[in-house]
C-alpha cells in the first residue's frame, strides 16, 4: 500500500485503508496494525516542547500529526513556521476542509477549534471549551470519533486539565495515549495521568520514540454501534449541536454565557456543558468560576471607589458652603467606603512572592 505523502490528497489514505464511516458507526478494522493519526495538545510551555518533538520525528513518519496549542483570541502565531523549521516534516496552519496527509503536521489557527472528520480537518469558531478556542479536548474527541483506535493522543506541558477528557475518549476506543513527564507546567500532564490509563509517561525527548512504538502496536478493539459506547460526558462536547440534555441539571450557571449548566458523569469523572455548547472539565469549571468571582469583586471595588470619590466631593462642597456638620458626615461616609474597598482589594490582590516566576514565562502559546 502506498502511503499518502505531503502534497498528495488524502483520498489515497482513505480509500486504500477502507475509508472512515459516519461518526455514529464504529471505526473500520484495518488490515495493518498501525496507528496513523497523532493528535497533540499543549498550553503554557508548549512551544518549546512542540519544537523539540518536531526536531526528532522521522522524515518518513507514516502518520498525520494535528496540533492544538492554546492561543489568545486575537493573537497571531508563527507556531507552524517554528515547527516546520525544527524538523523534517512539513508543518502548515490548518485550513477548513483541507485533506489529512500522512507525514505532515497541521497546526490549529488562533480563535478556531481544530476538528477531525473523515479524511479532512475542520476549523470552526464554535463555543469555547474549558475556556479555550482552540481547545485540546475538541481535537481529541473528534479524532477519537472519526478514527477510533487509529489515534494516538499526546498531552504536553500546560496548566489546568484541557485534553484529559479527550484523551479518555481516545483510550475508550482503543487508541494510544502519551503524556510528557518533564513538562514545564505540570497541570495538563498531571490531570491526564490521574484520569486516563495512559500508555506512556516519558520525558519530552523520548516522545518521538514512544510514538513510533505505539504506531506499531495497535491492538484489535471492538466497539458497539451507534452511541452505545459513548458516555454522556463525551456527548457533552458536541459544540452546541446537542438535540437533548446529556446529563443532570447542576444548579450552576455557565461562566461564559450565563446559561444553565448540566453535569455530565463518566464513571465518577465530572464535566459541565450548557445549551450553547460551552463545556468544562470540573477543574476548568472551578477556574472559570474563580475568574468570574474575581471580576465581580473588582466590579465591587470600582463601585465603592466611585462612591467614595462622589461622597468626598459632596463633603468638600458642604465645607465650602459652610455646612460643617453635613460635611463631616459625608467625610465619614467617604472614609468608611474607602475602608470597604480596601478590604475587598486585600482579598483579590496577590501577595508578592519571590517564588512567583510566571512573569518570566514569555511563551507565545501561553493560555490567555
Amino acid at each position: 500500500m502506498e502511503a499518502t505523502r505531503p502534497g498528495q490528497t488524502s483520498v489515497a489514505l482513505e480509500r486504500s485503508r477502507g475509508g472512515i464511516p459516519d461518526l455514529a458507526e464504529p471505526a473500520v478494522r484495518l488490515e495493518s496494525n498501525q496507528r496513523d493519526v497523532v493528535v497533540v495538545g499543549a498550553s503554557a510551555g508548549g512551544v518549546a516542547a512542540l519544537e523539540r518533538i518536531a526536531e526528532h520525528l522521522p522524515a518518513d513518519l507514516d502518520a498525520a500529526v494535528l496540533v492544538v496549542l492554546h492561543l489568545a483570541e486575537q493573537s497571531r502565531t508563527m507556531l507552524h513556521r517554528i515547527v516546520d523549521r525544527a524538523g523534517p516534516l512539513r508543518a502548515t496552519p490548518a485550513r477548513d476542509g483541507q485533506p489529512i496527509e500522512l507525514g505532515a503536521i497541521v497546526v490549529a489557527p488562533p480563535d478556531h477549534h481544530l476538528m477531525v472528520e473523515a479524511g479532512r480537518v475542520r476549523c470552526v469558531r464554535g463555543p469555547k471549551v474549558n475556556g479555550h478556542r482552540p481547545a485540546v479536548d475538541v481535537l481529541f474527541h473528534s479524532a477519537a470519533r472519526a478514527y477510533g483506535d487509529r489515534v494516538i493522543g499526546v498531552v504536553l506541558s500546560g496548566a489546568l486539565s484541557d485534553g484529559s477528557l479527550g484523551l479518555r475518549a481516545i483510550k475508550r476506543r482503543g487508541g494510544g495515549a502519551i503524556v510528557q513527564s518533564d513538562a514545564l507546567h505540570q497541570g495538563m500532564p498531571t490531570s491526564a495521568i490521574a484520569q486516563v490509563d495512559v500508555d506512556c509517561v516519558v520525558p519530552l525527548l523520548e516522545i518521538p520514540g514512544a510514538l513510533t512504538m505505539l504506531m506499531r502496536t495497535r491492538e484489535e478493539h471492538v466497539m458497539g454501534k451507534g452511541r452505545d459506547w459513548e458516555s454522556d460526558l463525551e456527548a457533552g462536547f458536541d459544540l452546541g449541536t446537542l438535540t437533548e440534555v446529556p446529563g443532570e441539571p447542576s444548579g450552576f450557571m455557565c461562566p461564559e454565557c450565563g446559561g444553565a449548566l448540566w453535569e455530565l458523569n463518566d464513571e465518577g469523572l465530572r464535566a459541565y456543558t450548557c445549551h450553547v455548547g460551552h463545556s468544562f472539565s470540573a477543574e476548568a469549571m472551578l477556574e472559570q468560576h474563580g475568574e468570574s468571582a474575581e471580576r465581580a469583586l473588582w466590579t465591587a471595588v470600582r463601585i465603592l471607589e466611585e462612591r467614595r470619590v462622589l461622597v468626598r466631593r459632596l463633603a468638600e462642597r458642604m465645607e465650602e458652603g459652610g455646612q460643617t456638620r453635613s460635611a463631616k458626615r459625608f467625610a465619614e461616609q467617604a472614609s468608611e467606603v474607602g475602608t470597604q474597598a480596601a478590604a475587598i482589594r486585600r482579598l483579590i490582590e496577590p501577595s508578592p512572592s519571590a517564588d512567583d516566576d510566571d512573569a518570566s514565562d514569555l511563551d507565545p502559546g501561553r493560555a490567555a
